[in-house]
């Protein structure tokens, strides 16, 4: 009980000190790139929505079976959950990311209908997709945090990096690099987390990269249950980005950035719900096996 109390109030603590960042951040990004270009960065946002639809809810499923394996003190079936986990996601990224790449001005001008120049639309469509393959594969590293219940440390790596996040805004903003600049610090702060998240994971684990190997035995086990949850995880992930999509064909860049403002309002209170519950999975897990 102590475990999930400790790992609610981090959670919750985190949420509070990190919203007032995000909505100092947004009208200061905006007077320095105008709401046309705030619209044209949440619009190439969209593209992390394709976690959604790939990831199979392994993040999910990861903290149970990391809590399953620390409950057996089996630190090998730990490796072979967070290696299989690890290298599906790299195949995933790798053939998604060739399928973006051949199709990026398709996507550009025919799906985002971004009119500005292309060569920054480019830079920031593979720049916000490389961001979103690390952040997708580092989020596995932080289910295993959160599986052996120390979600104290996952939450301060989240506030860093959101701090870290604001601090890099700011610097690119100041010195001029505008929209290239926000992709450039997008894809820096990805990795840093990335970094953050595989030491913690380590050093709490103990698990073994010689361990990282995929196994299709492992990957039924996860996803038998998952995908139950990630059916509706799935349906709810596509609201956001066909909105958007559909505002930028059919009103403007304006529009799409005024809706990503409300819903980041929107979800940024959500939160602090999602927060305290969260600790409940590997808790109930631990305590059930």
């Amino acid at each position: 009980m102590g475990k999930v109390l400790k790992n609610s109030v981090s959670s919750i603590v985190r949420v509070i000190l990190v919203t007032p960042i995000f909505f100092i951040l947004i009208p200061y990004t905006i007077s320095k790139i105008g709401t046309e270009g705030y619209g044209v960065w949440a619009l190439t946002g969209i593209i992390s929505s394709y976690q959604s639809f790939v990831n199979m809810g392994l993040t999910g499923a990861l903290i149970r079976y990391v809590a399953i394996s620390n409950v057996n003190q089996d630190k090998s079936a730990l490796s072979e959950y967070l290696g299989t986990s690890f290298w599906a996601y790299f195949l995933l990224s790798v053939v998604v990311g060739i399928v973006i790449f051949i199709f990026q001005d398709f996507i550009i001008t025919r799906i985002l209908n971004i009119k500005i120049d292309i060569t920054t639309s480019r830079i920031l469509l593979i720049s916000t997709f490389i961001a979103s393959a690390i952040n997708m594969i580092s989020g596995l590293f932080k289910s295993t945090i959160d599986g052996l219940q120390r979600m104290d440390v996952s939450n301060l790596i989240l506030l860093l990096q959101v701090v870290i996040s604001a601090v890099g805004t700011f610097v690119f903003l100041e010195i001029g690099y505008g929209l290239l600049g926000l992709a450039y610090n997008l894809v820096i702060t990805s990795i840093l987390s990335l970094l953050g998240n595989v030491y913690s994971a380590k050093v709490i684990s103990g698990f073994n990269f010689r361990g990282f190997v995929f196994k299709i035995s492992r990957l039924k086990e996860m996803f038998s249950y998952s995908v139950n949850l990630q059916l509706g995880s799935i349906v709810r992930a596509g609201i956001e980005p066909m909105n958007k999509v559909l505002l930028s064909h059919f009103f403007s860049m304006e529009h799409v950035a005024y809706y990503d403002i409300a819903w980041k309002f929107s979800v940024k209170l959500g939160g602090l719900v999602n927060a305290a519950l969260t600790p409940i999975l590997p808790a109930s897990t631990e305590i059930y096996e």
